[in-house]
């Protein structure tokens, strides 16, 4: 199917097999319809596939916001940042900047020294992006964090800026979750939930293990997709369940990018660790 989405230019679609509907379901959007129909035409008698459409204003694959001017923070304490916090950066050449989440935090496998923000691939360019806490009031005196190092990760170079493994919830009980390891889920069905800065945490259930996800200048393969909500904003924040002692969690993922309140796609955790060329390991606690 890949390959008459290629051919019909078909964007912003996501493909997966629901076990519940035990049927082919693409998503996509009704502002999209029109463009889409060639491909959708080209699938109907192969694969009778369910089609799903969502309002545009519930798109979250698109993270640009008007550009708001940094006013950088001066600090003399460090700047803790945890997984689900956001990640405000600008783009001068554009004239546009957004917002995103923090996913993880990694380091260079060969130089400890060396930490990155995991976050969505697509949330930044060769940009400054800079901390922005939950229910942050403005976007001004935010903390520099550092510049995209390479595909889904930011190299930190800001030295007050402090990572943690651990991921920012909501409940008063366990404000932080400890990252406990990184590991694939394997079984339909699951409960996962994500943090991020523009939903804070929500919770769902896996529909399917393996989808993909299609846009004219990007493809994502082998997402899973869960039944979450999910904003803008919301992109590249962890994807987890907890364990027995509700405290510890393990990472599978990262967010990226969803269709209203019903699904959210992420990318495997091993599919960002294991690039080639990238030699960085998830840091647990």
């Amino acid at each position: 199917m890949f390959v008459l989405a290629d051919n019909h230019e078909a964007h912003a679609i996501c493909v997966y097999i629901d076990v519940i509907l035990n049927n082919v379901v693409i998503a996509s959007f009704f502002n999209e319809a029109k463009q889409n129909t060639p491909f959708f035409d080209s699938v109907k008698n192969i694969y009778n596939p369910i089609f799903k459409f969502y309002d545009s204003n519930e798109e979250i694959f698109s993270n640009t916001s008007s550009l708001n001017n940094k006013k950088i923070r001066k600090r003399n304490i460090a700047d803790v940042i945890l997984a689900g916090d956001g990640l405000d950066y600008e783009d001068n050449e554009i004239g546009e900047g957004g917002t995103c989440s923090c996913g993880f935090w990694a380091r260079n496998s060969s130089n400890p020294n060396i930490n990155y923000i995991g976050t969505a691939g697509h949330c930044f360019t060769n940009q400054e992006c800079f901390h922005l806490p939950w229910d942050s009031p403005t976007t001004e005196n935010l903390t520099p964090i550092g510049q995209t190092a390479f595909h889904d990760t930011i190299q930190i170079s800001n030295k007050d800026v402090q990572p943690r493994a651990a991921i920012r919830n909501t409940n008063p009980l366990f404000q932080e979750l400890l990252i406990k390891d990184g590991n694939a889920v394997s079984s339909h069905g699951a409960h996962l939930c994500l943090s991020g800065h523009s939903t804070h945490v929500t919770c769902g259930y896996i529909k399917a293990l393996d989808g993909f996800y299609f846009e004219e200048d990007r493809f994502s393969d082998s997402v899973t997709i869960m039944s979450a909500k999910s904003a803008i904003g919301d992109s590249g924040g962890p994807i987890f369940h907890s364990q027995l002692d509700l405290k510890h969690v393990s990472l599978n993922g990262i967010t990226l990018g969803g269709f209203g309140d019903e699904l959210t796609i992420v990318t495997k955790l091993d599919l960002i660790l294991d690039l080639d060329g990238v030699d960085i390991e998830l840091v647990t606690v």
